[in-house]
């Protein structure tokens, strides 16, 4: 099939913008024994810049990551966790990838790609950076006072550093104009914890105590990329076979 040299054909730089959202997955742990995992969704936004050469496509950037963290939710008479509606904001931290993937052309300028990252992700606070709290109130007595079922938790990030994997999948348009418009998902594999929370649950029985995990991530995200023509292109023919 014959298509514009300036859509499928052609190597070279390119560079663009992307944002979306991002969803955090935290794993909780209890005194008591009990567990729960759940997702919560943040931002992110960033920039990229790339080469593509024979299908190929090696790329770098820099985005800037922040996960919403859930509250605790949990049965004060049981001390059974349950998923929470409600969250915080969470930590910040800059994403420095390196991509290496392939792209395909699946019809006419509709395109899709598949690639692997390498992560360095650098956190802008380290140390106990933020906290939350819930008071559930006694609404049977006239005055609101604060009753025993309540629960605290401190945020912290052990390591200023730290690295890991990401595969990506991508869905795009490729335009006439050296325009790309895409769709992009990935999952981001952490080498360790990108939080750390200690959480004390107090009641008017026992006071106990849990920790949750920020691990893995996921991204979903739309962006747009400009290729950059190079002038030695100009006389080439205009058509080429992809």
């Amino acid at each position: 099939m014959l298509v514009g040299q300036g859509i499928f054909g052609q190597d070279g730089f390119y560079a663009g913008i992307e944002m979306g959202v991002l969803s955090g997955r935290f794993h909780y742990t209890n005194e008591k024994g009990y567990s729960l995992s759940q997702g919560c969704i943040g931002n992110t936004v960033g920039a990229h810049f790339g080469k593509r050469k024979k299908g190929f496509y090696f790329q770098t950037g820099i985005y800037r990551d922040r996960p919403d963290h859930p509250f605790a939710e949990i049965n004060y008479e049981t001390w059974e966790p349950s998923k929470s509606f409600s969250a915080a904001n969470g930590i910040e931290n800059y994403r420095i990838p390196l991509y290496v993937g392939k792209e395909f052309k699946i019809y006419k300028q509709l395109y899709g790609g598949v690639g692997l990252g390498f992560n360095t992700i650098i956190a802008r606070d380290i140390g106990e950076v933020s906290g939350f709290g819930t008071v559930h109130y006694d609404l049977t007595q006239p005055v609101l006072t604060a009753s025993g079922d309540s629960t605290w938790g401190a945020l912290r990030v052990d390591h200023r550093v730290n690295f890991g994997f990401e595969s990506v999948f991508t869905l795009g348009m490729r335009s006439k104009g050296n325009f790309d418009y895409f769709l992009k998902a990935g999952y981001l594999a952490h080498f360790q914890p990108f939080s750390n929370e200690t959480i004390t649950h107090y009641s008017n029985r026992e006071v106990i105590t849990a920790t949750r995990v920020g691990q893995n991530s996921m991204t979903i995200g739309v962006g747009l990329s400009y290729r950059f023509q190079s002038r030695n292109r100009e006389n080439e023919p205009t058509e080429t076979i992809f």
